[in-house]
């Protein structure tokens, strides 16, 4: 159970019954390059459940649970793969109401965080891009009577296992110089990368890169929202970018100069 600082408790959505389940994807169009087959779910890795009131239920809000799991092919055990699904859950105060009212609730509409993740998820798989999570399959259905919204939607995102090792924030500042460089210079690359496509990333925390020091590359796990959701979005490269990353921080004589437009960091007033 987890306290979200509002006098709740929030529910565990996805019980230990989760662990074991097979989950079957299947593809009509061969050109998709997806992976087909039946995959097995393993230990979960974490929940995150976002449930809405009552009142937030009638300003249109969705209750939903995110929640990550290992997995393997069942037709091959050494394929491995993780498993994101996000599913509708009862808004708060209705979770032991019959299944007949929990399912009054239900919608088969991804609400955004869901819908602009598969988005950018499947843009990048189309581009044979590598600078999120690699795709390898979706599938996309509604929960049963024994569900906990019965008709509610679930998403399940079949992806690569996290490449590379994590960083924070005092690993970072322990490698040389020429490799926090290294380090930078990647991280914009895959921005771009994802920005060509039309992805706004709207992640900046250093512990979602991943760093791949042989191949000199970073993955990162992006929080996206479609190009031109968001007005205040970035749609070009600012060097100050890395400082909300986490990846630059400013000097203790730093000022605000108000004709510093972030484009290009000024050695002399950022540590590097």
């Amino acid at each position: 159970m987890a306290d979200d600082g509002s006098g709740y408790d929030d529910p565990v959505c996805f019980s230990s019954a989760w662990e074991g389940k097979a989950i079957d994807f299947k593809y009509k169009d061969p050109e998709s390059k997806f992976i087909a087959g039946t995959w097995k779910l393993g230990k979960k890795q974490y929940e995150r459940p976002r449930l809405a009131t009552n009142w937030e239920f009638s300003m249109g809000l969705v209750s939903e649970s995110e929640a990550m799991f290992e997995c393997n092919n069942t037709d091959n055990p050494d394929e491995t793969a993780l498993m994101i699904i996000y599913m509708q859950v009862p808004r708060r105060s209705t979770e032991f109401l019959p299944p007949s009212e929990r399912k009054a609730q239900a919608t088969d509409k991804l609400p955004h965080a869901p819908a602009n993740q598969l988005w950018a998820l499947t843009t990048l798989h189309k581009h044979n891009s590598h600078s999120s999570l690699k795709l390898y399959g979706y599938k996309k259905s509604k929960q049963n009577d024994s569900g906990l919204v019965p008709g509610g939607y679930i998403l399940y995102l079949l992806v690569q296992k996290y490449p590379g090792v994590s960083l924070t924030e005092d690993s970072f500042w322990q490698l040389s110089l020429p490799e926090r460089d290294e380090i930078r210079q990647a991280l914009k690359a895959t921005l771009l990368d994802c920005l060509d496509k039309g992805i706004n990333n709207y992640e900046d925390d250093i512990s979602k890169i991943r760093w791949m020091r042989e191949k000199k590359k970073v993955f990162h796990a992006c929080s996206p929202k479609q190009d031109g959701e968001d007005e205040n979005g970035e749609d070009e490269w600012r060097d100050n970018i890395w400082y909300y990353w986490g990846l630059v921080a400013k000097k203790p004589d730093w000022r605000y100069d108000k004709n510093d437009n972030g484009k290009k960091l000024d050695p002399s007033r950022w540590v590097l």
